[in-house]
């Protein structure tokens, strides 16, 4: 009897991976790689094969493949892909080839009509410096490996990409990967008229019957020029030739669901499966691919450095103007009313929190057990929100623990600070206060935008209150790219922070010394953490399944509560682990129990 190793398309618990199916005699068109359809239990769901072999069946009957789906949309590369991934991160097979084939399998035939943005037309406007040029050259030419480029113009960004893409069409397909959607349609003005044909666009947002359309014209080889947000990875792709990964060092690349995959590792495992290049770009990138990719790092000149000013905001306290110092006055008055000045503050809301003052209490969301964020509306009424689960109650009038009277808010976020900037410069009518993730948007700018004159930030190491291994990096990165756009603006820089001194503002000392913190502490890039997380309705239950973990020769951290410590019912809790950075994690991952959550190479321990 012919039997068929499936992998159902379930979620299944980890270390349990495949089942054993019988072929009828009756079916035919079963091969490795075929998609099936299996009866599970009560169900009759999808399945991929991943073996064939013949067995005698004595002690017991196997359930039979009830048909075969022709059109499983699966690529090539599949196989070794997905065993990839599975072994670096501990996901079932089952989990990942879900993400494949998530768009479902029935074949749609209507036309795709994507609505595209504006295509060609900037890219001859585009002017670079020859020695800029010549670093981009070296980009094109790099042999089939990882590869970092550190850019600080969006015009050279723009040119290697597209130097790339054409090599690439040379010989096959080529795959782009930006973080958000909004950076997708920012680059494909850029992208010339000729190549429209060929593009197609991936994203979370397509309907499943225009996902489908797309899976389609993909594994048809119909179209050669992928690009999309991190979904788009999972796509059939023909003869795939190289891959770009635009915004290295952005947040959005780790998925937070099953599987917790890193779209840049998973990258690296792609270009390793198929032996291919793989462009990692970013004006200022991780620390990790610093240091991973420090032997194969191409960085176009770095432009003068604008004026950069650091005010100490003890000063706007003692002058009665809190957080705003009068550097930032006169910087913002110095400027025409009619100037574009941006200032960014991290905090949301009116105030980060509300407490009482008698008894100490902060009013917390009841779901995740974080504190609510106050809100002011338009119609100036109180709101309190929950950041997390997005839960909103009105404020209280009295304290839910003592029934004091006495609840006040906790900081100044962005909407007491707007208040406050309307007050000062009432003529000023282009003052726009954000939060820091706006920052990345603006690395993309058109010949059309107004100028920015000013970029000021409020408290520039609020960020620093966060107790996390990855916070120093990420500000870093924040203040880089602050650099970066204000050198093409020709604008000026304002920091405004309670710690004047502080070594993040060395810009020359800073990697070298945070990478020595990192092998100290013995954090990634120098290791992998492995976070093993416990939920439970009862709080102390969960906490003992991590205290009974066990590893002789693994380095094992205290539990700790998961940020936030409560979702809905169940209590969060997690314990690190640490394992060499080259060692395989595949027999550490099987001793852990199937009921422990897992987050490989976490971007927060919190």
């Amino acid at each position: 009897m012919r039997i068929a190793r499936v992998i159902p398309l379930l979620r299944l618990p980890r270390g349990l991976h495949f089942f054993d199916y019988a072929i009828p005699e009756t079916l035919s068109g079963v091969v490795v790689g075929s998609l099936v359809r299996i009866p599970f239990r009560a169900q009759k769901i999808d399945g991929v094969v991943i073996g064939i072999e013949e067995k005698k069946i004595s002690s017991f009957q196997l359930k039979d493949i009830l048909a075969v789906r022709t059109d499983s949309l699966l690529p090539s590369y599949w196989e070794p892909f997905t065993r990839a991934i599975e072994q670096d991160i501990g996901a079932p097979s089952s989990t990942i080839l879900r993400i494949f084939l998530s768009i479902g399998v029935k074949e749609v035939k209507d036309a795709l009509n994507q609505k595209l943005p504006a295509i060609g037309g900037e890219y001859d406007a585009l002017r670079i410096g020859k020695n800029s040029l010549a670093a981009i050259a070296r980009v094109v030419q790099e042999k089939k490996s990882p590869l970092l480029f550190i850019w600080h113009k969006n015009e050279e960004r723009v040119v290697a990409y597209l130097k790339y893409i054409e090599k690439s069409l040379r010989h096959g397909s080529i795959l782009v990967l930006f973080p958000q959607w909004n950076d997708v349609e920012a680059f494909l003005p850029y992208l010339p008229e000729k190549y429209k044909d060929e593009l197609i666009l991936v994203h979370s947002t397509l309907s499943s019957k225009e996902k489908r359309i797309a899976w389609q014209r993909i594994a048809q080889g119909k179209k050669r020029i992928i690009i999309g947000t991190r979904l788009a990875l999972f796509t059939p792709i023909q003869d795939l030739k190289g891959i770009i990964l635009d915004h290295e060092h952005a947040y959005g690349w780790k998925e937070e669901q099953s599987p917790r995959y890193d779209t840049r590792r998973c990258v690296e495992l792609l270009q390793k499966t198929l032996n291919i290049p793989a462009l990692f770009s970013s004006p200022s990138p991780s620390l990790e691919r610093r240091h991973t990719l420090r032997s194969a790092t191409i960085e176009t000149p770095s432009p003068t450095d604008p004026s950069i000013v650091i005010a100490d905001l003890r000063e706007s306290f003692s002058a009665g103007h809190p957080y705003i110092t009068e550097t930032l006055r006169e910087a913002i008055t110095e400027r025409d009313p009619n100037d574009r000045i941006l200032l960014f503050h991290n905090r949301t809301g009116y105030a980060g929190s509300i407490a009482c003052k008698d008894c100490g209490v902060v009013i917390s969301c009841p779901n995740c057990a974080l504190p609510f964020t106050h809100h002011k509306d338009t119609k100036d009424h109180d709101l309190l929100r929950c950041h997390h689960c997005f839960a909103t109650k009105p404020v209280p009038l009295t304290c839910p623990s003592c029934h004091g009277t006495a609840l006040t808010p906790q900081g100044k976020g962005n909407e007491q600070i707007e208040k406050t900037l309307r007050d000062l410069f009432p003529l000023y009518k282009n003052i726009v206060l954000q939060t820091y993730p706006a920052l990345d948007a603006l690395l993309w700018h058109t010949p059309e935008e107004k100028p920015i004159a000013l970029i000021g930030f409020i408290d520039a190491l609020s960020p620093l209150a966060i107790p996390d291994f990855k916070t120093l990096d990420n500000l870093y990165q924040v203040l880089a790219i602050a650099r970066t756009i204000a050198s093409h603006h020709h604008a000026s820089i304002v920091l405004q922070t309670f710690s004047p001194e502080h070594a993040l503002f060395d810009t020359l000392s800073f990697l070298a010394h945070e990478l020595e913190e990192r092998k100290k502490m013995r954090y990634p890039p120098f290791t992998r953490l492995i976070k093993c997380i416990a939920k439970d309705t009862d709080s102390e239950k969960a906490k003992k399944r991590l205290e009974e973990l066990s590893f002789a020769d693994v380095e094992t951290s205290a539990v700790f509560p998961s940020h936030p410590p409560k979702r809905g019912k169940y209590y969060y809790w997690y314990r690190l682990l640490r394992a060499p950075y080259e060692q395989s994690l595949t027999a550490l991952l099987k001793k852990i129990p199937s009921d422990i959550l897992l987050d490989i190479d976490p971007e927060t321990l919190l």
